[in-house]
């Protein structure tokens, strides 16, 4: 997880940029690193504004083997705190598993907190 303070306007227009991104997105390289399979998923309802996707990091050996590994993002404002959720499946997990995911409880929780601490002053 991942928090960061902002202006109310700066942290609206976060998740507004990071939605928009999305949208738009359906593969992007990071140095190295190759994503692809980006796809927005229902608004989680998290906070004031949220976003949740899910995507594939593709990594590529010399050998040329690849390994796909997918994530999960959730992008979250509460007032004038953003957070960020990233979960991954490890490589070599059961198919049988659930898709990669952010459990509901953990981000519910952490959002309380920032309830919490945002309000005393």
């Amino acid at each position: 997880m991942t928090l960061a303070s902002h202006r109310i306007g700066d942290a609206k227009r976060v998740v507004q940029e990071f939605r928009k991104s999305a949208d738009r997105c359906t593969a992007f390289m990071e140095g190295r690193r190759s994503y692809e399979d980006v796809e927005v998923q229902p608004d989680p309802g998290y906070g004031d504004d949220s976003v949740s996707i899910r995507l594939v990091e593709v990594v590529s050996y010399p050998d040329g083997v690849k390994i796909r590994v997918p994530h999960a993002v959730v992008v979250l404002r509460e007032d004038t705190t953003v957070a960020m959720f990233h979960n991954f499946e490890r490589p070599n997990t059961s198919a049988k598993k659930k898709p990669t995911g952010i459990p509901d409880e953990l981000i519910k929780a952490q959002v309380e907190k920032v309830r919490h601490f945002g309000g005393v002053k």
